[in-house]
């Protein structure tokens, strides 16, 4: 399957707590904006190469988060024709992280 990349798809940072846990709180308001904003996907992982030290585990909480979110939010907003993210019906967590 070929994805078609169009449109705006932010690489979003990563963020972390002071005791270097991701932040699930912060990335959910970062990801919340991206949609609010009318983005046509996101790119996880950042832009500063946290990618390459994630954890495993980090990757597919991101990952499963995102797409929790990204469901919550076109069931409240009654959108959920308007963004690109058929990505998630076929998704495979574990094809997508390397470890």
């Amino acid at each position: 399957m070929t994805i078609k990349w169009e449109g705006v798809m932010p690489a979003v940072t990563t963020k972390f707590t002071k005791k270097d846990t991701l932040d699930l709180s912060m990335f959910a308001i970062n990801i919340k904006a991206q949609l609010d904003a009318g983005v046509h996907g996101i790119v996880l992982g950042g832009t500063l190469g946290e990618a390459s030290t994630l954890l495993y585990d980090e990757k597919k909480t991101l990952i499963e988060t995102t797409v929790v979110i990204f469901l919550t939010h076109c069931n409240n907003s009654n959108r959920t024709n308007r963004l690109p993210f058929s990505i998630f019906k076929f998704i495979n967590i574990n094809s997508v992280i390397s470890t």
